[in-house]
């Protein structure tokens, strides 16, 4: 997934999350928290490709 779906991802899970109680909620949160950790490393690696092109 790209970190804009991630992204997109966060924000879905983040919203059922809010409208979840207990145990739900928590499950809920925790995926859009894993969401965002993949958005971030997408991110993270499209930095690294792009400094390594520039660096040659």
């Amino acid at each position: 997934m790209d970190p804009k779906q991630a992204v997109e991802a966060a924000k879905t899970w983040f919203v059922m999350a809010s409208f979840a109680t207990g145990e739900d909620r928590e499950k809920k949160m925790l995926n859009g928290l894993n969401s965002l950790a993949e958005a971030v490393s997408g991110i993270a690696d499209a930095q690294r490709r792009i400094e390594a092109r520039l660096n040659r």
